[in-house]
């Protein structure tokens, strides 16, 4: 998408109710050999991001982009669950993936997290048009 077409789209989003939260890692700073494997990386991104998020809302549904194998999506919500049991029933109420081409909310995440990349390369505007639907935006590691 166009760097003008994305300003348009996030403005247009600045206008509807929604909230969301993100979490920014900086891989060039992740020096841990664990991290060089993508799966390892994908896990912990995930359930950094649902942990930092339940802290502030009471529950969740994450809806995953389905760029990966079946079998790793599987391995990914099992994985999910189990580093969640202990929450109270519903917390992280379902995990599901998708196509971004197909889910709405999936294809705003993706526009969230273009405006979370550019403020990071120094372009600050597209995450000003969307800060006050932020409900949280770690950057990991910390600055």
């Amino acid at each position: 998408m166009s760097v003008a077409k994305h300003a348009r789209v996030l403005h247009e989003l600045s206008l509807i109710e929604y909230q969301w939260a993100a979490a920014c890692f900086h891989k060039h700073r992740l020096t841990s050999p664990g991290f060089e494997d993508p799966k390892t990386l994908y896990r912990y991104a995930f359930q950094f991001l649902i942990g930092e998020l339940l802290t502030v809302v009471w529950q969740a549904d994450l809806v995953i982009d389905e760029h990966s194998a079946d079998r790793f999506q599987r391995q990914m919500e099992r994985y999910l669950r189990k580093q969640n049991v202990g929450l109270p029933l519903n917390r992280l109420n379902s995990i599901r993936f998708g196509s971004s081409s197909k889910i709405r909310l999936i294809q705003l995440a993706d526009l969230v997290a273009g405006a979370v990349r550019r403020s990071t390369a120094g372009e600050p505007g597209p995450l000003d048009e969307i800060e006050h639907q932020m409900i949280n935006l770690q950057h990991w590691p910390p600055q």
